[in-house]
């Protein structure tokens, strides 16, 4: 499931199941709102360590389409365990698309490649946040800061049971910076 769209706008979206209740949406609406906040402080540290204005990156998020996005994500379970030409990732390795991925789960298997193209797990810290740095960023800093290859791998998550995610995809706004000035 995705909510989509710029900040306060979601119960406004087409889409919405009838089930989701003011009090639902408004509560998807905050847990946005925290994500959002946490991207603007995390930009600004970015943009100082690169030797940049602290707002270089921030002002060109100031939730206007396309908005950032969140989704609940389920990998789900499997009938039976993969066999040998199954080890293929759950997830296949890619990068995300936007500026920051900010990843909220306690299920292991999220792993990471690093330059030499080796495969790491990401521990698994209750109540903590994995952060990935997306292909906007990447291209924004003339790659300077890396896009994060991960995956979710087979052998790292039970075959009998589901593995949940809440990623959340912060990317510039339309017209912002990023379409018109680059590091």
């Amino acid at each position: 499931m995705a909510f989509g769209l710029p900040a306060g706008q979601l119960s406004q979206a087409p889409n919405i199941h009838s089930w989701w209740d003011a009090a639902k949406i408004q509560e998807i609406e905050s847990f946005k709102a925290q994500c959002n906040d946490l991207t603007l402080r995390i930009l600004p540290c970015l943009a100082v360590h690169m030797g940049l204005p602290e707002s270089f990156f921030a002002a060109s998020h100031n939730q206007a389409l396309p908005g950032n996005a969140l989704k609940f994500m389920k990998y789900p379970k499997m009938p039976s365990k993969p066999g040998p030409d199954g080890l293929a990732a759950r997830l296949a390795p890619h990068t995300d698309w936007g500026t920051l991925t900010l990843l909220f789960t306690e299920a292991p298997g999220l792993e990471v490649r690093d330059p030499a193209n080796s495969w790491h797990d990401v521990p698994v810290i209750p109540g903590g946040i994995v952060v990935n740095i997306g292909d906007a960023l990447s291209f924004w800093t003339g790659r300077k800061l890396k896009s994060t290859m991960h995956r979710i791998a087979w052998e790292k998550v039970p075959f009998d049971q589901d593995r949940y995610s809440i990623p959340y995809f912060a990317q510039p706004s339309f017209g912002g910076w990023f379409y018109t000035d680059m590091v």
